[in-house]
């Protein structure tokens, strides 16, 4: 039985046709591209070619003919689709971003009292900086290590991870007001958020370079922030780099016999049941 959710990913989804020129007998062809950079798609009567049409956005020119065909005088041309109502459907949308920080900070020592008050701090600053984005940062963690540093001897240092996401509060009505917007929205949030931090670290730099002689006992480690990008995907789609070579950071929707439940980026084979449609988020 078809799901609600798988429903409407099959409305609402854009579509990789896959194109048949027929000159006598049926040729399936279909071409991967971007459609807004490409202005007519020809088939190929030598191989498959496939076509990934974004979410929203209109689909390219698709040519009932190939290249070679095109060039050449034809008496009454007989030509098939075979796409949409067809067992070749595909859809793809951007996959959703988000990061992954880890950074150092000194400290006195381990033990002392006062490096959870820093730490519950840093939360507060960090969820104050980004509040305005609906991101939110969680895995927040800390933990405290003696580093040996060359020429410096030993030093205490708190390593710092966290992560921020475009899924805070209020992230649902954004995506409501720019429906066919909805994940480069939350990833221009995303990435505001990212910029903001990785700035907030870049002053931290600044002045400590004008306290050299007179060093809190929390601060920075110069350069010692690290920024990781994380894909994900909506619920029935998955990337797959070797059978969408060509649109391998592409989130496509799950093939026959294939679902994702969550914001994975992998479709997961089902075997207690069999799905015959795209874009299944259970099985």
């Amino acid at each position: 039985m078809r799901t609600p959710a798988a429903a409407a990913a099959l409305r609402l989804a854009a579509l990789a046709i896959g194109l048949s020129a027929m000159l006598g007998r049926a040729i399936e062809v279909i071409d991967i591209t971007h459609a807004e950079h490409i202005q007519e798609i020809y088939g190929n009567s030598n191989r498959p070619v496939k076509v990934y049409v974004k979410m929203y956005h209109d689909s390219p020119a698709l040519l009932c003919t190939t290249q070679e065909l095109s060039e050449k005088e034809l008496v009454d041309p007989y030509f098939i689709w075979v796409g949409p109502s067809g067992r070749n459907i595909k859809g793809f949308r951007e996959p959703d971003y988000s990061f992954k920080f880890s950074t150092r900070y000194h400290t006195h020592e381990c033990h002392d009292p006062s490096n959870s008050r820093f730490f519950r701090k840093f939360k507060s600053v960090e969820k104050e900086l980004i509040a305005d984005l609906t991101c939110r940062i969680t895995d927040v963690e800390m933990k405290c290590h003696v580093v040996k540093v060359p020429h410096k001897g030993l030093i205490t240092e708190l390593f710092i991870t966290f992560k921020v996401d475009p899924f805070g509060y209020g992230w649902e009505e954004v995506c409501r007001k720019f429906l066919h917007d909805c994940e480069d929205e939350t990833n221009r949030r995303v990435e505001k958020a990212r910029n903001r931090i990785e700035a907030f670290f870049k002053k931290q730099s600044i002045a400590l370079d004008k306290m050299k002689d007179n060093m809190p006992t929390f601060y920075y480690i110069a350069n010692s922030l690290k920024t990781v990008r994380v894909d994900h995907c909506r619920p029935g789609f998955g990337k797959n780099k070797l059978t969408h070579l060509d649109c391998s950071e592409c989130c496509v929707v799950c093939d026959h016999g294939m679902y994702s439940p969550n914001n994975d980026v992998f479709c997961r084979p089902c075997t207690s049941v069999k799905i015959n449609y795209y874009g299944a988020t259970a099985c």
